[in-house]
């Protein structure tokens, strides 16, 4: 096999089926080419994106988006992944992803904004002005008005859950119990 051969490959399996290249010959290979073809680095971060989406690997494929430079495709793969990161307690690998994107990005998603609310009491390195992104996140809602009523309703419940949490961390008691009505 590939691994007996002593070709800078480790198993990725206990079968010996599949392989990945050591991660300090990988590095070196990354490293010579970015130095030797640099222009060819995002087009190949892009297909490795597309081969990990066509394998439904989501968190893979969002991550050689980002590093192709296709913000909005990584965007897009990010808002498809939040809820169930959200729901998998992936929270600090969400807080990472999204302070690599731009906050106008974001701020164009439903999705990213809900989970950038939610992750905000996790959030030290970049605080957020959470009237702004629900203010946005409403004119997202009204914005996609003629979508599936469900996901309306369900989308206006994050809002208001969102509107909530906000006012009852700042010991708003009355606004607390407006937005939970």
């Amino acid at each position: 096999t590939l691994l007996r051969a002593n070709l800078f490959v480790s198993a990725l399996d206990d079968k010996e089926t599949w392989y990945r290249y050591h991660p300090l010959f990988a590095d070196t290979l990354r490293a010579l080419l970015q130095q030797q073809e640099p222009a060819l680095m995002p087009e190949l971060y892009r297909r490795a994106g597309r081969w990990y989406e066509q394998q439904g690997w989501g968190e893979e494929a969002w991550e050689y988006a980002f590093r192709s430079g296709d913000l909005l495709h990584a965007a897009s793969l990010l808002a498809e992944l939040a809820p169930s990161m959200l729901e998998q307690g992936k929270l600090v690998r969400l807080s990472q992803w999204l302070d690599r994107l731009p906050q106008e990005q974001i701020t164009a998603s439903v999705h990213l904004s809900l989970a950038l609310i939610w992750l905000q009491p996790l959030r030290t390195s970049k605080p957020l002005d959470i009237e702004r992104v629900i203010e946005q996140l409403g004119q997202q809602i009204e914005a996609h008005a003629e979508d599936d009523p469900q996901s309306q309703a369900e989308l206006q419940r994050e809002r208001a859950l969102a509107q909530m949490a906000r006012a009852l961390a700042q010991g708003d008691v009355p606004q607390t119990l407006a937005h939970a009505r």
